[in-house]
């Protein structure tokens, strides 16, 4: 398990960034020992169907790792790691 300041301020960005989001219902960010995928982890709820543009932006702004995730109902998930 790696864990750098650089990933973490990463992906505090990011959820920083995706957290102004019109689409995104919520968001955090869970450290490795949080995660299930034992690396720093954006883990965002968006309204619409898939990820949208914006999002996508914001995660290859921040060179964040897109995950597959299950979807939530009517929601979509985005899970990526630092």
């Amino acid at each position: 398990m790696s864990c750098t300041i650089e990933q973490r301020r990463r992906a505090h960005n990011c959820a920083d960034a995706l957290g102004d989001a019109p689409s995104v219902v919520a968001v955090d960010v869970l450290d490795p020992d949080e995660s299930h995928l034992d690396e720093w982890t954006v883990d965002a709820v968006v309204r619409d169907d898939g990820i949208p543009p914006g999002v996508l932006r914001e995660l290859a702004l921040e060179q964040m790792t897109l995950q597959s995730a299950p979807d939530r109902q009517e929601y979509s998930s985005v899970l990526a790691t630092a």
